[in-house]
């Protein structure tokens, strides 16, 4: 078990070594759930900021721009909606 103590300004220090076993980074945020009796802290991943990563490694490794990505986007979307609803050539 380890303590963790709460500052003057109200922030807590989680131990290094915890940090590292949880590949927790500066800036990362922490879930706080409250079981009545105790405090439970679980790392929180923002899984938007992990999707728009791989999103952008495909889109660099296959040589395309974000103009022609967001272009892509506006076709899937004309296709998806006739394709959906019938409609989609307005």
């Amino acid at each position: 078990m380890t303590n963790i103590q709460i500052d003057a300004e109200g922030a807590q220090t989680i131990l290094n070594e915890l940090q590292v076993k949880f590949g927790l980074k500066l800036g990362d945020t922490v879930t706080v759930v409250d079981l009545e009796s105790a405090l439970v802290l679980s790392p929180k991943s923002s899984r938007v900021s992990e999707i728009a990563a791989r999103i952008e490694k495909v889109r660099e490794d296959v040589g395309l721009s974000v103009e022609a990505s967001m272009e892509g986007l506006v076709e899937q979307r004309r296709r998806y909606t006739k394709e959906k609803y019938g409609t989609g050539d307005e």
